[in-house]
């Protein structure tokens, strides 16, 4: 992108790969969520984000049964986000260079809290683990872009296959 050279077909596989993750947040949440209803669990999911996932992972466990959480952890976090966007916006201009700031490592920190919550086993190391082994090696030949897809394909698969059915984890 940076260079120019992108196309629009770069750009819409990269949003797509990006964001493939909420296929599987919503997939983990769909044995809780589906009590809700059909209309009523889709609403909800078009609130998912990052941080309302985990956090509605760690209710379902403790028993919660208002389908609404993820709706209502949803909205807040929304509403932060449309804030930072327009901060952004408006004053971004201003601020240094974000990699003078360490800005860069929000999201790797962020990843990193979320897998510290949600690993509570040994048996839940193994996913994290080869997801961090398939994005050292493909890192190395192709690029830390292609390293991130390779850890969530990899880890995700390893999950999936360890996966307990009916068992929201």
């Amino acid at each position: 992108m940076q260079t120019g050279e992108a196309t629009v077909w770069t750009l819409a596989a990269t949003v797509l790969v990006i964001n493939a993750r909420y296929l599987l947040f919503g997939a983990t949440l769909q044995p809780w969520l589906s009590q809700a209803g059909p209309a009523r669990a889709y609403a909800s999911l078009l609130l998912l984000g990052d941080a309302n996932w985990i956090a509605t992972m760690r209710a379902a466990e403790k028993g919660e049964q208002d389908r609404a959480y993820l709706l209502g952890t949803g909205v807040p976090l929304m509403a932060a986000w449309l804030a930072g966007t327009l901060a952004g916006v408006l004053f971004g201009g201003i601020l240094p260079d974000p990699h003078a700031l360490g800005a860069d490592l929000m999201l790797p920190c962020f990843a990193a809290a979320m897998m510290a919550a949600m690993v509570r086993s040994r048996a839940a190391l193994v996913p994290v683990a080869v997801g961090a082994t398939a994005a050292l090696l493909i890192s190395h030949f192709a690029g830390p872009g292609w390293g991130i897809v390779a850890a969530g394909l990899a880890g995700a698969g390893v999950a999936a296959l360890t996966a307990r059915p009916g068992v929201v984890k």
